[in-house]
């Protein structure tokens, strides 16, 4: 089951505006954690080159434990080309809680004051995973585990195999443009993969995600009813679709008539 840390909001002084989570593309947020010797460590900063997996957790939660056992596995089969798992644990005591799992596995494992929680959250539910690349970058992220999902972010920026493994994106606007009653795009994928494709508005804010998943292999179209996140009709003007796999990123503008 996932777990909310909503009530967070009433630990932490939040900001006035709400802000979104990182988006794929983004740099991964700056923090310093403890390990369970109290070293800290910076997140990205010091595991440049690497390709980080991070995993926010509480002990309350069965689908946190469920995932330890497997994170171990995945370390085991890629940790020799560069990836990291690190288990973040949030607002939980270090030597009772996170000191006790640490001993039962052999990746690293980090205590948050809910600084990184803060900086990384999504709707507010654990487990939390992000991928970020060996720059820095957001690869993805989901609340919950997916594990072929994850392996797929993973293996698409993992030297030696994101070569083979990240689709070669065709990417093309489909339909009347300007679009009135609706706008499509066609993308087509050499083989099964994890994608988000977006649609942002001319001044860079998010409009409506089309897509945010596993995605088959072959030639598929979108359709986008020209409305956003809340159901609501957009105004006229130029939009960009934004489509997202591994480090691959292709775009496509289309303008809107009312």
């Amino acid at each position: 089951m996932r777990s909310s840390l909503l009530a967070l909001a009433v630990l932490v002084i939040m900001p006035a505006v709400a802000m979104a989570w990182p988006q794929p593309g983004d740099p991964a947020p700056s923090v310093m954690l403890p390990d369970t010797a109290l070293v800290p460590h910076t997140i990205p900063g010091d595991y440049t080159g690497q390709i980080l997996h991070l995993f926010f957790w509480k002990s309350v939660d069965s689908t946190c434990l469920a995932e330890m056992p497997r994170l171990q596995v995945m370390y085991a089969d890629y940790g020799s080309q560069g990836y990291m798992p690190l288990a973040i644990n949030v607002l939980e005591d270090m030597d009772s809680v996170v000191k006790v799992y640490a001993r039962q596995y052999t990746y690293g494992f980090l205590l948050d004051d809910a600084s990184a929680w803060m900086a990384y959250r999504m709707g507010g539910y654990i487990p939390l995973n992000y991928v970020i690349d060996n720059l820095g970058l957001v690869v993805n992220s989901m609340e919950g585990f997916d594990e072929s999902a994850i392996r797929a972010w993973v293996e698409s920026v993992l030297p030696g195999v994101s070569d083979s493994h990240s689709p070669s994106l065709e990417f093309i606007r489909v339909g009347a443009n300007p679009a009135v009653a609706s706008s499509a795009v066609r993308l087509n994928l050499p083989r099964d993969a994890h994608v988000s494709l977006r649609v942002y508005s001319a001044s860079g804010a998010l409009v409506k995600t089309l897509r945010n998943g596993s995605m088959p292999a072959g030639s598929s179209t979108v359709t986008w009813n020209l409305r956003d996140e809340n159901d609501r009709r957009v105004a006229s003007g130029l939009y960009l679709y934004e489509l997202h796999s591994g480090l691959h990123v292709a775009r496509a503008k289309v303008t809107l008539l009312r």
